[in-house]
């Protein structure tokens, strides 16, 4: 009930600022191994997240692992979502199926507009962002991609343009909610992904520790 009282937020950079801040505060970040995902809008927040991060902390993800978006450079748009009027924003919403809003929301005039505004927030965030092309995430991103989604190829392998580090590409069946069509093999992937990570950031634990302690017998 307290966070419904909080003034929306229709800005990438305030959102990246506040949740950049309140990772360092509750020690999140601090000397432990983290990895950052996001689909669709949510993947370029976590890419403008891990950013701020390493701009600001010096801390960078174990790994990037982004959904259902084209690379950051190729973020633009045509059409103003946020600007439509009424009807044409519940076709909008219609249109993107039931995993995007349910049909139990758009049915309901009373339940839409409870959440419209923070549709119609994000939504103006998203329309807002510009790339900026200075400054690499030093850290591999996974992209999970789908056979029925309609975002071009060149954008979604272009995610290797946003990292020095290696890009993997998975795909999957389904459309732009697949991560929620078939969520047990997407989850399957990012933890056989992830454990591989971790085992790696322990083994560079480990190789640097034993190269400090031999520094010191010497």
């Amino acid at each position: 009930m307290m966070r419904a009282r909080e003034p929306l937020v229709d800005e990438i950079d305030f959102i990246i600022h506040s949740l950049s801040m309140a990772m360092q505060r509750l020690a999140l970040i601090r000397g432990k191994p983290f990895a950052l995902f996001g689909h669709g809008y949510g993947a370029v927040l976590a890419y403008e997240l891990g950013r701020g991060l390493h701009a600001r902390f010096r801390r960078a993800p174990l790994r990037l692992l982004v959904a259902g978006s084209r690379a950051p450079p190729h973020v633009r748009f045509q059409e103003r979502v946020s600007a439509l009027a009424p009807p044409e924003l519940l076709a909008h919403l219609r249109a993107l199926g039931p995993a995007g809003v349910p049909e139990v929301i758009l049915g309901r005039p009373e339940l839409l507009d409870r959440v419209k505004p923070v549709l119609l927030a994000d939504q103006r965030a998203l329309e807002s962002y510009h790339h900026d092309p200075n400054g690499i995430l030093p850290c591999p991103v996974l992209v999970l991609d789908a056979t029925g989604d309609d975002i071009p190829e060149e954008e979604i392998r272009d995610w290797e343009l946003v990292t020095d580090e290696p890009v993997t590409l998975r795909e999957f069946e389904g459309g732009h909610f697949f991560i929620q069509e078939t969520p047990g093999v997407v989850l399957k992937t990012i933890k056989e992904v992830l454990e591989e990570d971790l085992e790696n950031f322990q083994r560079g634990l480990q190789s640097a520790s034993l190269i400090k302690k031999n520094r010191y017998l010497t």
